[in-house]
């Protein structure tokens, strides 16, 4: 079945937070289309004001919000900028990451326009209430708990799949097996069958990277920031935060 023929579903989240693994587990496991950019880019918050002409922003397509345990989106965050670094500006040195300034932009610097946050756990705030608060019926949304999904993804997804309507491609349910790639081009999304949209591709080993612990005083910060109703949509997949 071509990928044009399927309901269209939304996966929007910050950066290193799971869309893109939540985008594989949707289309290779049931009969969707992933349109991230539906309500706007999918790393930043939802325009709260729309045109119902505006293609780019419709709240008829149901919305998913991916959200990660901000120690867990913190350090991925932060190997990001370090190993990659596109689309964000922010010191390269822990500390300084944690703390300081924090800038996101689409492409190229000086080609779009950046959003700036006084921090990174600042940039997490303000996408994820602004996910919270979405109006409805105006948008039909939802928010999921990544460190659920990857405790369980095939009960997870069916969850999410009941929600939005969606019908399996088939009995079995197919997990990535590699790194998440995009397709390689959009032929390939309109000719391909269900699943083919996202592929997980292997490759080498990567190198270990050292990953950051936090500090007492750290963690007291992001307890102290991080916003309330967020940490209790979190449930026990923080429990550092809930002590």
């Amino acid at each position: 079945m071509p990928l044009l023929g399927k309901p269209r579903i939304a996966v929007v989240g910050a950066f290193r937070s799971g869309t893109n693994y939540v985008q594989y587990l949707l289309e290779q496991n049931y009969r969707c289309r992933v349109t991230p950019d539906a309500h706007g880019w999918k790393h930043l918050p939802v325009p709260v004001r729309r045109r119902a002409a505006n293609r780019w922003i419709d709240g008829r397509v149901p919305l998913i919000g991916v959200i990660r345990s901000p120690l867990g989106f913190l350090t991925s965050l932060y190997r990001y900028r370090v190993e990659i670094g596109r689309n964000i500006d922010a010191p390269t040195e822990w500390e300084a990451f944690l703390f300081s300034r924090f800038a996101i932009h689409h492409r190229h610097p000086q080609r779009t326009a950046c959003l700036s946050f006084a921090n990174p756990l600042e940039y997490w705030n303000s996408l994820y209430i602004n996910l919270l608060t979405l109006p409805q019926p105006a948008f039909r949304s939802r928010i999921v708990v990544y460190d659920a999904i990857t405790a369980d993804p095939q009960a997870e997804i069916e969850k999410l799949a009941d929600w939005a309507g969606l019908r399996r491609c088939s009995a079995d349910f197919h997990l990535p097996g590699g790194h998440l790639s995009r397709g390689s081009g959009r032929m390939r999304r309109l000719l391909t069958g269900c699943g083919a949209a996202m592929e997980a591709t292997p490759r080498e080993k990567p190198k270990p990277f050292p990953l950051p612990s936090f500090t007492q005083e750290q963690l007291a910060f992001i307890k102290g920031h991080a916003a309330p109703e967020l940490t209790a949509l979190l449930g026990p997949h923080c429990p550092e935060l809930r002590q």
